[in-house]
């Protein structure tokens, strides 16, 4: 369902080595994005539309987020893909695994700095 389809469940920790436990958010990933500091995401994507995965895109360009781990291949243009793996998952641990695309968003250039995004 369209509402499943954008739980998110982030994990938030304090900036200092003393931090005792992680804070876990559940909600929604497109309204939480902008108001999450969070470096590294999981996105369980599998069954998102095209349509999904473009509003995911633009969100998590906006972010704080430097690296994503995702069961779809997704539009952005501040990310690149920078690898895929196979991993075992609940639901075909026996069958060889799935695929997750891992992505890190991209360095700006001298030139991107000077003139923004150019197309």
């Amino acid at each position: 369902s369209p509402r499943a389809a954008r739980t998110v469940f982030t994990c938030k920790t304090a900036s200092d080595a003393t931090a005792a436990a992680p804070e876990f958010v559940h909600g929604d990933i497109l309204a939480a994005l902008p108001e999450l500091e969070v470096s590294h995401a999981y996105v369980a994507s599998l069954l998102f539309d095209d349509c999904m995965l473009a509003k995911l895109g633009r969100a998590l360009d906006a972010s704080t987020v430097a690296s994503i781990a995702t069961l779809s291949d997704f539009p952005s243009e501040q990310f690149e893909r920078v690898g895929k793996r196979r991993a075992a998952m609940s639901w075909n641990a026996a069958g060889g695994g799935t695929d997750v695309f891992l992505y890190q968003r991209r360095r700006p250039t001298l030139f991107g700095k000077m003139f923004g995004n150019v197309t």
